[in-house]
């Protein structure tokens, strides 16, 4: 699965906060060409590093999330319905225990 609309959306949010590639690496605690690395090859960051992204750029986790699970069921209508919505679901769900903390 191609993550090219999460990452899409991460660039967006860059600019429009006038933050760059390299910062965000450091600013989420990582080494400077972690964020420009992953980009560039469409990696799927883990839990710990997306939630950091929101952190960092003032987002929530569905903002961020929300062009990869459209990009899912473009991808694939109708037939994995089921696994969309619990992706949604979990996504909500986490977003509602971020906002908790």
């Amino acid at each position: 699965m191609d993550i090219h609309g999460f990452w899409n959306n991460v660039k967006k949010i860059l600019k429009e906060k006038g933050m760059t590639q390299k910062y965000l690496s450091t600013a989420i605690g990582s080494k400077p060409r972690v964020i420009e690395n992953q980009i560039a090859n469409n990696a799927i960051p883990n839990i710990e590093e997306t939630l950091n992204i929101c952190k960092v750029l003032d987002v929530s986790l569905p903002v961020l999330l929300g062009p990869y699970v459209q990009e899912m069921d473009a991808l694939d209508p109708g037939r994995d319905q089921d696994k969309i919505f619990k992706i949604k679901a979990k996504v909500e769900e986490i977003s509602h225990i971020i906002e908790d903390n």
